[in-house]
């Protein structure tokens, strides 16, 4: 069963977040082709999400296994704000793991 979980991403100047996922996304399936260029064990990854309590220290960590983009939502440009850009993904993942317990 797969879960899903949306993350938003302040972007750079110079748009490297957007590339890079971009990039990873375009690695799953070709935007030409639809095909992966390669199975779920070429891309998927285990990334560690640290979670900050009000004093700036870590106070848990949380483990998406098998977490792999999904969705890249187009990001709305406007030259009536000069707030800071998100660019807002969709991930797909197998299971979390908060601290030392897996939940699926």
């Amino acid at each position: 069963m797969q879960n899903q979980m949306q993350i938003s991403f302040v972007e750079t100047v110079d748009m490297s977040s957007s590339a890079a996922l971009r990039q990873w996304l375009e690695y799953i399936v070709g935007t030409n082709t639809g095909n992966s260029q390669g199975y779920i064990s070429s891309y998927a990854v285990t990334p560690t999400i640290s979670v900050y309590d009000t004093t700036g220290s870590v106070s848990d960590t949380i483990q998406l296994y098998r977490c792999y983009p999904d969705d890249l939502q187009a990001v709305a440009l406007s030259t009536a704000t000069t707030q800071q850009m998100l660019i807002q993904a969709t991930f797909s993942f197998d299971y979390v793991i908060y601290g030392n317990t897996a939940v699926t």
